[in-house]
């Protein structure tokens, strides 16, 4: 099984660098989609390593709606969003207040594809920033 760090080096941050040279919305698409799936390996990670640090969360979605919870990372709802978008059409909001309703997910703006509805959010930022969240919680959690 390739621990959290491995989908991040391994998957991730290869999406991101495509992301970045093409700059085309599958490629967007595909990076926050692979960068929300980090929640999923950082529970089956501990279901394995250490039970505890899921705070009794039984499943993928229940352990990341705990962690958005406490955390108050409001990037890792957005990622979700996104990703769910993907086969929904539509970016939905459960919880979260970033986007309250929107046609779409992203929106071309100044070369960069941004969140639609968040006032220009890159999707490179939000991936950046769920790397940095995921990496700190298993410094915090080794």
């Amino acid at each position: 099984m390739k621990t959290p760090e491995d989908w991040i080096d391994d998957i991730v941050l290869p999406s991101l660098s495509d992301y970045l040279a093409g700059m085309a919305e599958h490629q967007a698409m595909s990076v926050v989609t692979h960068v929300h799936h980090v929640s999923d390996r950082v529970f089956h990670y501990y279901t394995q390593h250490g039970p505890s640090v899921l705070g009794g969360a039984k499943s993928e979605t229940e352990f990341l709606d705990n962690v958005i919870s406490w955390s108050q990372c409001l990037d890792l709802e957005l990622a979700r969003d996104v990703s769910n978008s993907t086969k929904h059409h539509f970016l939905r909001k459960s919880k979260g207040k970033w986007v309250n309703t929107a046609t779409s997910a992203l929106e071309i703006s100044s070369s960069a594809w941004v969140i639609d509805g968040t006032g220009g959010y890159t999707v490179e930022d939000l991936v950046r920033n769920v790397i940095d969240f995921w990496r700190a919680f298993r410094r915090n959690n080794p």
